[in-house]
């Protein structure tokens, strides 16, 4: 018996982030550790907290990124776990820090 559609998906689509039922769709941008902006993007909330992220599918990215929130006026550092086209799948390094005040230090 062939697998069916759903067994047969790559790991990544099975755990990619779903916005929340109340996602909010805003700009953001995304820039290095040492604060060059690289993207601007399209960022919502998820059902897990963490930011969900839509970038260029041909934008070259670094592993570690800062995720400018102009809206919230906040910054995050995240790490890059995977990609799915426009779709990155994050995990936060250092919680959201209110954009006026220097980020923490995180260990690379």
């Amino acid at each position: 018996m062939p697998p069916s559609k759903a067994q047969s998906r790559p790991q990544f689509r099975q755990k990619s982030a779903r916005p929340a039922l109340r996602a909010r769709l805003r700009a953001g941008r995304l820039a290095d550790l040492d604060g060059l902006a690289l993207a601007d993007c399209t960022l919502f909330d998820t059902e897990d907290g963490t930011p969900g992220i839509l970038v260029g599918a041909g934008i070259a990215l670094p592993l570690r990124l800062v995720v400018e929130d102009p809206a919230d006026q906040m910054v995050t550092v995240v790490r890059v776990i995977g990609r799915a086209g426009q779709q990155l799948a994050v995990t936060v390094e250092s919680p959201a820090t209110p954009a006026n005040l220097p980020l923490p230090r995180t260990d690379p």
